[in-house]
């Protein structure tokens, strides 16, 4: 199914397609089910190392276009650096409300992973640039 997605993108290039046009070509429907087969499907074409990524609801092979790429970028960034600022307040939250030291020793085990992989994160990333 990745190789008939492949094809739409490239039939498509470089507009792109939108979820919903791929899903309804691809799936036969637009639902939300999917819309979501669609973002695996993006996935998968990444992991054959082909350059493609959805924003603002369309799909594109988007190698030869930095803008896109970057806008991208720049909102997965704010959705990630969001998501890490909850995981820790969820976090330390957690410790606060909870006087089981079972259940301490297991938020601790959870905090030096997370700061593990935060750290590996980063040094991939400075590594990477």
């Amino acid at each position: 199914m990745a190789e008939l997605f492949l094809r739409l993108l490239v039939k498509h290039h470089p507009k792109g397609v939108s979820t919903a046009f791929a899903a309804k070509k691809l799936y036969g429907s637009a639902s939300d089910r999917n819309k979501r087969k669609v973002y695996r499907l993006a996935k998968a074409l990444r992991d054959m190392n082909y350059v493609v990524y959805g924003n603002e609801g369309i799909y594109k092979l988007a190698s030869d276009d930095p803008n896109f790429l970057f806008a991208v970028n720049q909102k997965r960034g704010k959705n990630t650096v969001g998501t890490v600022y909850s995981q820790v307040r969820l976090l330390i939250e957690n410790y606060r409300a909870n006087p089981d030291p079972a259940l301490l020793a297991e938020l601790d085990s959870l905090r030096e992973w997370l700061t593990k992989e935060l750290v590996n994160v980063v040094s991939h990333l400075k590594g990477e640039i």
